[in-house]
């Protein structure tokens, strides 16, 4: 064995005393040697799995948050207009709704701010956890807000999670149902909504 040889076989040796891990081929490389025996050349790949592992983990994260920011201004996009046009036929100033993620961090609260009597959250995420999501929809509903979700998945249209108040036949009977519904029937739903909840005369603007 060439003195070469011998010294990269120690390096080898020290850095898996450290967890790192030899391979053919990989995606992440820290350390590299090349080896020369005449004509041939050896190529000896060092990769450390938990630098590997942690970047991945962060890019995934920062995607995943991108893509979460994303979504909830896509949602706001297709409010905005409805509520621009309610507003206006009311005689009101129309209000700009804002993301509210900011504020989440100092202690909660739902994605989108603007509607005192909406607690909306916007979810983007191919985990699909609905049930999970509308649990925390309900827990950062406050009294008298009415609790809404807003997901998708890539390549999926964006759906809604709402509660759907049914009365039967003019009755006092009143069902409250959680029901699932198209992106284009929860925006109708809004609309109703907020045609009901929007005051009537430039008094009450900031309402």
């Amino acid at each position: 064995m060439c003195d070469n040889c011998a010294k990269l076989q120690k390096q080898i040796g020290h850095a898996n005393n450290y967890g790192v891990s030899v391979l053919g081929a990989a995606s992440f490389a820290v350390y590299a040697n090349i080896v020369r025996h005449g004509s041939r050349t050896t190529s000896l790949l060092i990769v450390d799995k938990r630098t590997s592992s942690n970047r991945k983990e962060k890019t995934m994260g920062k995607f995943s948050q991108s893509k979460g920011i994303r979504g909830e201004r896509e949602v706001i996009d297709l409010l905005q207009p409805i509520v621009d046009t309610a507003y206006q036929a009311a005689g009101l100033e129309p209000i700009k709704l804002k993301r509210t993620s900011s504020m989440q961090a100092d202690g909660g609260g739902c994605d989108v701010h603007g509607l005192p009597w909406l607690a909306l959250e916007c979810k983007w995420d191919e985990s699909y956890q609905v049930d999970a999501w509308w649990r925390q929809c309900l827990q950062q509903a406050q009294p008298g807000q009415m609790p809404a979700l807003v997901y998708k998945k890539n390549h999926r249209p964006w759906r809604a999670r709402l509660w759907l108040y049914i009365a039967f036949g003019g009755s006092e009977l009143v069902a409250d149902l959680v029901a699932d519904v198209s992106i284009e029937d929860f925006l109708r739903y809004f609309q109703k909504c907020l045609q009901l909840c929007l005051p009537k005369g430039r008094d009450n603007a900031n309402l």
